[in-house]
């Protein structure tokens, strides 16, 4: 027998675990602490008895209540509130466990987990979700006996019945979840995404930069999109997500660009479709140049960007038709403010001023300036590195003519400015570089550490030519494109896309997907024909499906207990020699045997009845005794009508 209060203890806490667990990153480290040392003392107090008084218990949850409330505010709502949420089930863990009590540690649970899909609903959402609804269905049904009786214990073997019906409804509604996902409308935003708080900056998409603020660049990252499209050769993942075109002598800028007559390409476009995670990406990331944006609303600026109407914090899905390279014709019908990518700073470095000047002295064209850049980088036999960079007012002329090693800002910044100097219009372009191509989901992960800079030159006829001098150097493939990336095991890479898939099948299933669906199935039913098969073919492919279907049948079917197979043969004797059944209702047995008179057969529905219908089963000498009483009645039978045909 098991006491049902350690059944009951063990599914709350099962609950608990499963609605703290998906929450316990995102908490602050206060609450998190409590509510650890408050579940293993619960656990603790459960077995002992120590539990903590009902006063103290209030007295915890209404200051713990009062700090984190002074704490909310229009821009933080959802962290203080799950703090408050966590705090209570922290107390209710150290407190006596009565009928509400339980109740109360469900509910707080199922808060936290919902609690949790503020900050990103991720696939193991899912998974907490399904464990912790049938873990409350079957809580619940124990928790009725429970509620009548507290020292009740139940049998080893009537659990496993009990738990199969607490289940059956919980699984029995599955499917009328799965189909009101598909029909049930939705927004293209969730309806409490004013509540989560916005995702931190990504490196490489602000709109300054500081060239020489910091002596080595950080190189970790989390996901900052995923890209659907076929697989590209390296030198085209060009991820562009900002243009910075004004310098000011300390920082490179982004100022409203001068408009500029560009013809927008509508042939030869690559598409790209785009998962953004939640982030302050001030522009849709799309492969350079972006041309067209699809699913989300936007504006494209003059400098090809796309400005989100709406970006918010939440995962965004969109579709960007790109052009990895711009026809000649459309470079030289495109004209810009020239005055305005040349401007230059009121002081510049002697050295740098005295470079620039040298690159335009005798210059045939613009084109000849970029050639001769590129050529003293080269000779310059650069490094590329992450650590170690010069910093200050001077990182440029320092990093250029005496340490000679460099990030992507260092190379970019001093290209451009050198450009500008020699008259050539230059600007920087934001964004990232390269991917790591997930085979299984046919898409590129893009992370926060691919952050790059890049440089955009003028040049007549040609329009805006991308120039990176990050590749003029030595060890920018070793410490760049050869970087080892996330998804370099098997495990990472099917975990990975599994993430994809979630994101693309429920994040991002919105109204445009549901008529999709829907247009897709109509024209296929209206396709649809049934095949016609001869009958001789038919009964050849039903007959096996139906004796497997049989075998499995007779497998499955559950053997009767010595109780039943006992009553079965009582029901053939009764209705053979007395033409009479066993009622299913009322008296039953005793009902069925009274009028009989028979006192054999009251023997056997006093020995069957003191023990069966006590939920007991019948031992062997009970067994025994009643299988003699029916074949004594069984002889009887075969005897008398003999006797009555001598007679």
């Amino acid at each position: 027998m098991i006491p049902l209060s350690a059944i009951l203890t063990l599914l709350v806490y099962g609950v608990a675990l499963t609605g703290l667990l998906p929450l316990a990153p995102h908490l602050e480290r206060l609450p998190l602490a409590v509510a650890t040392a408050a579940f293993c003392w619960g656990v603790y107090a459960d077995r002992r008895e120590a539990w903590l008084g009902g006063l103290g218990a209030t007295l915890l949850a209404m200051a713990g209540s009062a700090w984190y409330l002074v704490q909310i505010d229009r821009q933080n709502v959802a962290a203080p509130m799950v703090s408050i949420a966590v705090l209570l089930l922290a107390v209710r863990f150290v407190t006596a466990k009565s009928r509400r009590n339980h109740l109360q540690i469900m509910a707080l649970s199922l808060f936290c987990l919902a609690a949790s899909s503020l900050y990103g609903l991720s696939p193991y959402f899912l998974a907490f979700l399904l464990v912790q609804l049938l873990l409350v269905a079957v809580a619940l049904v124990f928790l009725t006996f429970y509620g009548r009786d507290q020292r009740f214990s139940i049998r080893r073997a009537d659990l496993g019945p009990l738990v199969r019906t607490a289940l059956a409804i919980p699984l029995g509604t599955l499917p009328l979840m799965v189909l009101f996902f598909f029909i049930l409308p939705r927004t293209q935003f969730p309806l409490w995404n004013f509540l989560a708080r916005g995702g931190s900056d990504r490196p490489g998409v602000s709109d300054t930069l500081q060239p020489g603020d910091k002596s080595s660049i950080a190189t970790g990252g989390g996901v900052v999109f995923r890209a659907s499209l076929p697989k590209l050769p390296p030198g085209r993942l060009y991820w562009r997500c900002m243009v910075l075109n004004t310098f000011d002598g300390t920082n490179w800028k982004r100022l409203p660009p001068p408009p500029e007559s560009m013809m927008v390409q509508a042939r030869g476009l690559t598409e790209q479709t785009i998962f953004l995670e939640p982030g302050q990406t001030p522009y849709y990331p799309g492969l350079d140049i972006p041309m067209q944006l699809e699913v989300v609303r936007g504006s494209r600026t003059a400098d090809s960007l796309f400005q989100p109407h709406y970006r918010g914090g939440a995962r965004l899905k969109y579709r960007m038709q790109s052009a990895l390279e711009l026809p000649p014709q459309l470079g030289k019908k495109t004209r810009i403010e020239r005055s305005f990518y040349t401007a230059l700073p009121p002081a510049i470095p002697a050295k740098l001023a005295r470079a620039g000047r040298e690159l335009a002295r005798n210059a045939a064209s613009d084109r000849e300036k970029l050639d001769r850049l590129e050529k003293l980088f080269l000779d310059s036999r650069l490094r590329y590195g992450t650590t170690g960079l010069p910093t200050g007012p001077g990182a440029m002329e320092e990093f250029l003519f005496t340490t000679k090693k460099g990030h992507c800002e260092l190379f970019a910044s001093t290209f451009a400015l050198l450009l500008r100097i020699a008259g050539v219009p230059a600007r920087l372009v934001g964004g990232y570089l390269g991917g790591e191509y997930n085979d299984v989901g046919g898409y590129y992960l893009v992370t926060a550490d691919r952050a790059h800079i890049w440089v955009e030159a003028w040049l007549e006829g040609s329009g805006w030519v991308r120039v990176d001098p990050s590749r003029l150097t030595e060890g920018f493939g070793e410490t760049v494109e050869g970087r080892r990336g996330s998804l370099h095991s098997p495990f990472a890479l099917y975990l990975d896309a599994l993430n994809y898939y979630w994101n693309s099948a429920v994040i991002n299933y919105d109204l445009e997907r549901q008529v999709s669906l829907v247009t897709t199935a109509g024209s296929s039913l209206k396709q649809l024909s049934l095949p016609r098969l001869p009958l001789r073919t038919l009964l050849i492919y039903a007959l096996p499906l139906l004796l497997a279907a049989g075998i499995v049948a007779l497998v499955r079917r559950r053997p009767l207990s010595p109780e039943e197979r006992i009553l079965r043969r009582l029901r053939r004797l009764l209705r053979r020699r007395y033409g009479t059944e066993i009622p299913p209702c009322g008296g039953g047995l005793q009902s069925a045997v009274a009028p009989l008179g028979e006192p054999e057969l009251e023997r056997f529905v006093e020995i069957y009845s003191a023990v069966v219908y006590r939920d007991c089963s019948l031992s062997n000498e009970e067994l025994q005794e009643l299988r003699k009483i029916l074949a004594r009645l069984e002889r009887r039978e075969r005897v008398r009508p003999m006797d009555q045909g001598k007679g």
